[in-house]
């Protein structure tokens, strides 16, 4: 979501905060104004919940002046599923298309129990097989959609349904790059900044507007509009360069999609960072080769990435990567399990915006440290 979407200041509560790099406080929000006074990592401020741009005011000791809001962890944020939600609903209000449409047409995208109420814990009333057509009939608590299947009506979870018709104002499709880390020379799952940096402008100077994972599912299951040149940024395995990512990114003006395993080289406030710019996706324990683990390992490897990741984060996190985009017949079907609403893999090109999208699998572009500029650009679009 574009950030001139929202009213900023609302993502920003006011209260007590770590800095978790050394920062200077300035007078101003920008590297033009004075610095006040250098402040150590790990010191407690006050947040004050106002913003300008990159930067935000913060209150230390007797000073108050403005950071990088990257800087600024405020710990886990338990409202973030609220935020998420009321951002989705933003921005439908904003394009003039209500959430759920009484009489919309939808399709499960996986095997799914219709349920006598809002809850996982209410009573079975069927289960709907993947594909399976179903009539919303316009009611929606606690990410649940009442529901017409067959003769039954009943509550049905709404990550797990997609539209039946694509709106015709979509995009042809979304480039979903892929990144893994920033060094000093190109490589296969490398490149330098100045690379990174030159792709990143390009886009910016070119029209394209970053989105995230949750933001295609809800293009999916509400019909709610994507940017005109939408584009997602991904960067797997929580390299120690995802903050040299944030900042560049951030720069030009775009949020990334960042898949951590449990040894991500991250402290728990930069993770917590990450999500807040972009989205932080699973990517399971210890990126293991999934296609060659039983079900009850892969299950371990997904299920306790997204607890780990959830503990730290205080919120939700919905999509998953899979290392070296391997899989078997039941790793999707796991995936479903742990609670995920969509998957990527590591190839297959620009992922086309119609029925034949698979969110378990959708397509994405490695970008890697041999090409130039050129072949970044068409890789966009073959």
């Amino acid at each position: 979501v574009a950030a001139s979407t929202f009213d900023e200041s609302a993502l920003l509560p006011a209260g007590s905060a770590t800095l978790i790099e050394s920062v200077n406080l300035r007078a101003g929000p920008g590297i033009d104004h004075d610095a006040v006074v250098v402040i150590d990592a790990g010191t407690e401020v006050e947040a004050t919940g106002e913003i300008s741009g990159a930067y935000e005011k913060v209150r230390f000791g007797d000073s108050e002046g403005w950071v990088r809001s990257v800087y600024v962890d405020r710990g886990p944020e338990p409202e973030d599923d609220e935020r998420r939600q009321a951002e989705i609903m933003a921005v439908a209000a904003e394009a003039g298309r209500p959430l759920v449409m009484s009489g919309a047409q939808v399709v499960s995208d996986a095997e799914i129990v219709l349920r006598s109420g809002p809850g996982s814990d209410q009573e079975k009333l069927a289960v709907v097989p993947i594909n399976s057509d179903l009539t919303l009939t316009g009611k929606m608590e606690d990410g649940f959609l009442e529901a017409q299947f067959g003769d039954k009506t009943g509550w049905v979870a709404a990550g797990y349904l997609s539209q039946k018709q694509i709106p015709t104002d979509s995009p042809p499709n979304v480039p979903v790059l892929m990144y893994h880390s920033i060094q000093e020379t190109g490589a296969e799952y490398q490149v330098t900044a100045a690379q990174l940096e030159e792709q990143l402008a390009w886009l910016a100077e070119n029209g394209y507007e970053s989105i995230t994972s949750a933001e295609l599912v809800a293009w999916m299951v509400y019909g709610i509009p994507l940017p005109e040149k939408p584009v997602m940024i991904t960067i797997d395995d929580g390299n120690a360069s995802d903050w040299v990512f944030l900042e560049l990114l951030e720069q030009y003006g775009f949020e990334g999609v960042f898949s951590l395993p449990n040894y991500a080289q991250l402290t728990a406030g930069q993770i917590r960072t990450l999500d807040r710019a972009g989205e932080v996706c699973g990517h399971t324990v210890s990126h293991p080769n999934l296609s060659t683990m039983s079900y009850d390992e892969q299950l371990y490897e997904i299920a306790e990435n997204k607890a780990f990741l959830e503990s730290v984060l205080g919120n939700e996190i919905t999509c998953f990567s899979y290392p070296f985009g391997a899989f078997d017949e039941l790793t999707p079907y796991i995936v479903i399990e742990a609670g995920y609403l969509m998957a990527f893999d590591v190839a297959g090109g620009p992922q086309p915006l119609d029925r034949s999208m698979d969110r378990w699998h959708v397509y994405r572009i490695n970008v890697n440290g041999y090409g130039t500029l050129d072949d970044f650009i068409a890789s966009l679009s073959y």
